[in-house]
């Protein structure tokens, strides 16, 4: 009885793995991402802080 939920948990994991690993649509949208973050790397830093508002 006690193996049966850790048998049924891996079997879940598998599943879940199988349907991340099916779509890699998202892992490929990070690594764009990362890619044009390294190429960008050397751009001048803009301030965006908001200025803090009168008291």
């Amino acid at each position: 009885m006690f193996l049966w939920m850790p048998l049924i948990l891996a079997c879940g994991f598998y599943a879940i793995s199988f349907c991340a690993m099916a779509s890699r649509e998202r892992p490929e949208q990070v690594i764009a991402l990362l890619e044009y973050a390294v190429q960008h790397a050397g751009a001048p830093v803009q301030e965006t802080l908001p200025t803090p508002a009168p008291s």
